[in-house]
């Protein structure tokens, strides 16, 4: 079962999301509810089939950022002025709007939602609890983080805007250069190998080809959020966070939105995180290695072990 609604912000915005296992909710032994963070230019189509194969098994929500997807920005509002901080505060303001949200929860941010992460549990408001490692900021406590396919600072990758704009430049035809453009985008998040290996991975590009030229992200909040990425370098702050707090950092090897040399400074940084390292795994690590099942098991695990479990293959 899904749940779907928009949360009021403070400041007028509209933060659009789904609550997928809503019915774990009501049980005595209900698994702790996870969030997930997503990454630049995404929206909330783009968490299928992986979100709604976790809310089978614990309460999962998934949101759109401001400007993008189903969120919409107050009357007024610059788009520029957009902010990790900003984004922080809208998922914490509707993480609250649940009577589950003053409980525990765990957070899973990917590529850019995970940036935004990393943010959060280091910024000055937060503060842990000694011994145990719960971090409660904003009211939210928040008690496992995964960082996925994640960067601390604008990364290193294949993506080229140089290539883009000779893409760009190939087409007069407004839908033949979206869709020369999305198709470049798409094969970005998978690898060469994986695409040609089967005629089901070459579905699954190809469905999320048609998705992306669906959805059609506005320009100018891609632009805002690339900003508030390349505004943002986590690296000296990392050490904030307690070894006491759990915390799982997962990459694919063949990754080539966000090379998997960017692990370096994180592993550097939170220097008891657990590693989750996949050799065939590319930027869109849930649609890979198994898809959603395997992913659902391999995470659920972790995050429902006490101490935090050795994320092994």
């Amino acid at each position: 079962m899904v749940v779907k609604g928009k949360h009021s912000t403070a400041d007028g915005a509209q933060i659009a999301y789904e609550l997928h296992g809503e019915h774990h909710l009501t049980k005595p032994n209900c698994p702790t509810p996870l969030i997930l963070i997503m990454g630049l230019s995404g929206d909330m189509p783009m968490w299928h089939p992986f979100a709604p194969a976790l809310g089978a098994t614990r309460p999962t929500l998934i949101f759109d950022h401001r400007g993008i997807g189903l969120s919409k920005i107050p009357e007024e509002y610059d788009i520029f002025e957009l902010s990790f901080d900003v984004m922080v505060d809208d998922m914490l303001s509707l993480v609250r709007s649940f009577e589950w949200g003053s409980k525990d929860v765990h957070l899973l941010g990917y590529s850019m939602g995970g940036h935004i992460l990393m943010h959060l549990l280091t910024r000055e408001d937060g503060k842990y609890e000694e011994g145990r490692g719960r971090l409660t900021i904003g009211g939210v406590r928040i008690t496992k983080a995964v960082l996925a396919a994640t960067m601390t600072k604008l990364p290193r990758g294949d993506f080229s805007t140089a290539e883009v704009q000779e893409i760009m430049g190939k087409h007069e035809d407004k839908k033949t250069r979206d869709q020369a453009v999305t198709e470049y985008m798409i094969d970005m998040q998978y690898y060469p190998e994986w695409l040609a290996a089967s005629p089901s991975n070459a579905k699954i590009r190809n469905d999320r080809i048609a998705l992306s030229l669906q959805t059609k992200p506005p320009q100018a909040t891609i632009m805002a959020q690339m900003q508030a990425i390349s505004s943002t370098d986590v690296r000296p702050v990392l050490p904030r966070i307690p070894s006491s707090f759990p915390v799982l950092i997962l990459h694919g090897k063949r990754d080539r939105m966000v090379a998997f040399q960017e692990t370096e400074y994180t592993r550097k940084g939170i220097g008891h995180a657990e590693t989750l390292f996949l050799e065939d795994v590319g930027h869109f690590w849930y649609d890979m290695h198994g898809g959603a099942e395997f992913w659902v098991g391999k995470l659920g695990g972790w995050l429902d072990q006490e101490n935090g479990g050795r994320a092994r293959l």
